[in-house]
């Protein structure tokens, strides 16, 4: 795999219902035919991007068990680096979807990185203990199996997160012995920003869209390209949820929607490509 990685996540569950579905998690049987249907579109939204793709970076995709089994299957069977989701949804308290026999899945299912999206609270020790406990585990069992972990920090703040912030994270998450294979880390407005974070993140680092609106994330892109220090993008909501809820609501047809996602994530692989730095 090559650097930059360009990742169209489709790991949500709970927001997947709420959002796109317009129902409840977790699915009765006929609404997850319909997650099914829509995580092979995103998935076939990739491979039409992927057979025109002539630059120099990787394209990925991320998906759960759940929705997308027989998704990530395909993606390893057509040589995709796929990272597959470890952690259930919907919860602000990290829980591992298989409990203590998460190893033995990941062992089986041999992703390209094992994801986890953890709520994360720096200089909180006491809100922290259980979810720090917990990556240990996590990053000790993907060390063993020679799965790297993808590790997704979202900071529950009402104002945009920090490069202290960042920083922060890092050190007590490097105290506490938690091996980071790939940060996926939510946007800054600045490259700068990024540089400060960068020597201290001891693994490559990937900037994240958090459903945000296209012009916000095209900032965080732009910022992440140009700063030289980040390896490419996690992108998902803003990219496919217009296109996905239209085709669930009957107003746009399924060739139609996912033509529509293939052309923005191309559209962000371009802006990076367009703005991309070496340092």
């Amino acid at each position: 795999m090559h650097f930059p990685f360009f990742i169209l996540p489709f790991d949500h569950r709970n927001g997947l219902a709420k959002d796109v579905l317009g129902t409840t998690y977790p699915f009765s049987e006929a609404d997850l035919k319909k997650a099914e249907e829509l995580k092979h579109m995103v998935f076939e939204a990739i491979l039409k991007v992927q057979d025109k793709y002539t630059g120099q970076g990787t394209l990925g995709c991320l998906f759960d068990e759940e929705t997308a089994l027989d998704v990530i299957h395909e993606a390893q069977r057509v040589g995709l680096p796929v990272t597959v989701s470890m952690e259930k949804s919907g919860t602000k308290t990290l829980e591992l979807i298989h409990g203590d026999k998460f190893g033995e899945r990941l062992n089986e299912l041999r992703p390209t990185f094992g994801k986890i999206l953890v709520h994360y609270h720096p200089g909180q020790a006491a809100e922290n203990v259980e979810q720090l406990n917990i990556l240990k585990q996590v990053s000790d069992v993907c060390a063993t199996n020679g799965v790297p972990l993808l590790l997704e920090v979202l900071l529950d703040k009402n104002n945009a997160h920090t490069p202290h912030d960042m920083l922060q994270v890092f050190s007590e998450m490097q105290a506490a012995g938690i091996k980071v294979g790939l940060w996926k880390i939510e946007g800054f407005d600045t490259a700068e920003d990024w540089k400060t974070i960068a020597p201290a993140a001891k693994a490559p680092m990937i900037v994240l869209g958090r459903g945000q609106n296209q012009t916000a994330v095209e900032t965080w892109v732009q910022a992440a390209a140009q700063s030289g220090v980040v390896d490419g993008f996690a992108i998902g909501r803003t990219i496919f949820q217009d296109a996905l809820s239209a085709y669930a609501q009957g107003t746009l047809s399924r060739p139609s929607a996912i033509t529509q996602i293939a052309d923005n994530y191309q559209h962000f692989i371009q802006l990076w490509e367009k703005h991309s730095v070496k340092v």
